[in-house]
C-alpha cells in the first residue's frame, strides 16, 4: 500500500544518499569525471521525485525535496544542479563550487531576494505556469460569488436570516487585473468567459490578447475608479510592495469587488479593511495573509463581507507533475547547452 511504498522510498532515499556520499568521500569512484559524479547525485535526485510523484503525495514529496534532495554536504560540493526553494545561501559557491543551476519548486521567490547571496553565474529558474488554471477557475468563483453577493449570503445563513439579495447579471461589467503573468492570465480567461471587459495593469504596458486594454503600473490611478472588481495577481518586488495603498483603495468606487491571489504586502488590508466595515466595497475575497495561518484572533475572520480562503486558491495537486515534467525538459535542455526556461530575471524578482 502507500504506507509501505512510503517506507521504501524513505529507505531508498538514505541509504541512497549516504552510500554516494561515502563513495566519494571514500575515493572510491574518484576515476569518474567531475561531471558524471554530478550527474548520478542529479539523476539520483530525479528518481526519487518521480518515484514520490507515483504516490501522489504533496506533504511526502515536499519533505523528500527540501529534506532528503538537499545534498550532502559531501555530494554538494560535486553538485552542478540544486532542486530546492530554500538553498544554502550564506557561502553557496564555497560551498558548492561547481553548481550551475537552482530550480525552485515554487513561482513565487520572494523569499529568495535580494539576490546577493546569489552568484552571477548561476542562473535560478522557477516553477512559473504551474497555477495558471486553478487561478483561472478560483477568480471565475470568486468573481460571481462577489457578484451575487455571496459573503452577505452566507453570513445571513449563520445568523439564520432569510432575506433575499437580488443582483444583476455579471456580464459587461469591469475588472481591473493588478499584474498579467500565470495567475493574471488566469483571471482574465475566467473573466473573458464571463463577458468582463478587462483592464491590465502590468510594468511595461505591453498589449495582450485577454486584455481589451492594458495600463503601466504608474497609471494605476486611472484605471481603478473603473473597476467593478479588483483581481490582484503580481508578484512581490520592491515596485509592487505597498502598490495598493490607502489612496488607491480609496479610489475604488463603492460596491467595488477585491480579490488577492498574488501577495498580501502588496496590499493595504488595513485600509480594505476598514471600507469593508463601513459597507463602501462590494465584498472581498483574500487567498494570502502576512501571517499565515492566520491567528484565531485576527479581525479578518469576523469583517463585514469577507472571504478568508487559507491560501488554496492557486494551488493544484498536480503542482508536482508540473514541476516534474518541466524540470525533466529543462534538464534536456541544460545538457544540450541551450538556454533554460523560466529564468527569474534577478533585477525585476520574478
Amino acid at each position: 500500500g502507500e504506507r509501505g511504498a512510503r517506507g521504501l522510498l524513505w529507505a531508498l532515499a538514505v541509504i541512497g544518499q549516504v552510500l554516494l556520499a561515502a563513495l566519494i568521500h571514500a575515493r572510491l569512484i574518484e576515476d569518474l569525471p567531475l561531471a558524471s559524479l554530478a550527474l548520478l547525485t542529479g539523476l539520483y535526485q530525479a528518481y526519487l521525485l518521480q518515484a514520490t510523484r507515483r504516490l501522489r503525495s504533496e506533504r511526502f514529496y515536499e519533505w523528500v525535496v527540501e529534506g532528503l534532495l538537499y545534498v550532502p554536504a559531501v555530494a554538494c560540493g560535486l553538485a552542478l544542479i540544486m532542486i530546492n526553494s530554500a538553498p544554502p545561501k550564506q557561502g553557496l559557491r564555497e560551498r558548492a563550487p561547481h553548481l550551475k543551476w537552482i530550480q525552485t519548486t515554487s513561482a513565487g521567490i520572494d523569499g529568495l531576494m535580494p539576490f546577493d547571496w546569489l552568484p552571477q553565474d548561476i542562473t535560478l529558474t522557477n516553477n512559473t505556469g504551474a497555477h495558471g488554471a486553478k487561478a483561472e477557475e478560483s477568480c471565475l468563483m470568486a468573481l460571481l460569488m462577489l457578484q451575487a453577493k455571496m459573503p452577505e449570503v452566507i453570513k445571513q445563513q449563520h445568523d439564520h436570516v432569510w432575506k433575499g439579495v437580488f443582483t444583476l447579471p455579471i456580464a459587461g461589467k469591469t475588472v481591473v487585473v493588478v499584474g498579467f503573468g500565470d495567475l493574471g492570465q488566469g483571471a482574465g480567461r475566467a473573466a473573458k468567459k464571463l463577458g468582463l471587459n478587462v483592464i491590465a495593469v502590468t510594468r511595461s504596458g505591453k498589449a495582450h490578447k485577454l486584455a481589451d486594454r492594458v495600463v503601466k503600473s504608474a497609471r494605476i490611478d486611472s484605471v481603478l475608479p473603473k473597476a467593478d472588481f479588483v483581481i490582484v495577481t503580481a508578484p512581490l518586488t520592491a515596485e509592487t510592495r505597498g502598490l495598493i495603498n490607502r489612496d488607491r483603495i480609496n479610489l475604488m468606487k463603492p460596491g467595488t469587488g477585491f480579490v488577492n491571489i498574488g501577495r498580501s504586502p502588496i496590499v493595504d488590508y488595513i485600509a480594505l479593511r476598514e471600507r469593508l466595515e463601513n459597507g463602501e466595497l462590494g465584498g472581498a475575497v483574500l487567498d494570502v495573509f502576512d501571517q499565515e495561518p492566520l491567528p484565531p484572533d485576527s479581525p479578518f475572520w469576523t469583517t463585514k463581507n469577507l472571504m478568508v480562503l487559507p491560501h488554496i486558491s492557486c494551488d493544484d495537486p498536480r503542482y508536482i507533475d508540473h514541476l516534474l515534467d518541466f524540470w525533466f525538459l529543462n534538464f534536456e535542455r541544460f545538457l544540450a547547452g541551450k538556454p533554460l526556461k523560466n529564468i527569474v530575471n534577478r533585477k525585476l524578482g520574478y
